[in-house]
């Protein structure tokens, strides 16, 4: 029996969210928490919602994410200064000092991928993966 594309991309992700949970044990960042970091490297002061929307994750696991990234020390929460309905999340001198070893790993981990695979393979296999990422997010029935 033939593996299902969704079987494939599952097991590559969840081999990745090993090596990254692996690589980041020291920092006590998890795999989940990787994604709002870099988000935030990204654009600081985001808030609960713009961050679910860019990681394409839903509130209640952005919530859990930062409140797990709060308790280790790596973002705090400021009431946004023209809507106090709002909270801005910010990273902390403990969450920039670890950016560049989180750019690293997630290079890392790109790297060995163009590895297996070789530069035009890699190039036609991530344009492809773009493709199909945007065409899902614009289906709303999806």
């Amino acid at each position: 029996m033939q593996e299902t594309i969704a079987r494939l991309l599952a097991v590559i992700h969840r081999k990745n969210r090993c090596y990254v949970n692996r690589s980041l044990k020291e920092y006590h960042i998890t795999a989940s928490e990787v994604g709002i970091l870099l988000s935030l490297y990204e654009k600081e002061g985001q808030t609960q919602e713009e961050l679910s929307s860019y990681v394409v994750i839903d509130k209640a696991a952005i919530t859990r994410g930062l409140k797990s990234l709060e308790r280790k020390g790596y973002v705090y929460r400021k009431v946004d200064e023209y809507d106090r309905r709002y909270n801005r999340i910010h990273l902390t001198d403990q969450a920039l000092s670890v950016k560049d070893e989180i750019r690293t790993i997630t290079r890392t981990w790109s790297n060995m991928i163009l590895e297996i695979v070789g530069e035009e393979e890699f190039a036609h296999l991530y344009a492809t993966l773009q493709t199909i990422k945007t065409t899902l997010l614009k289906d709303e029935t999806l």
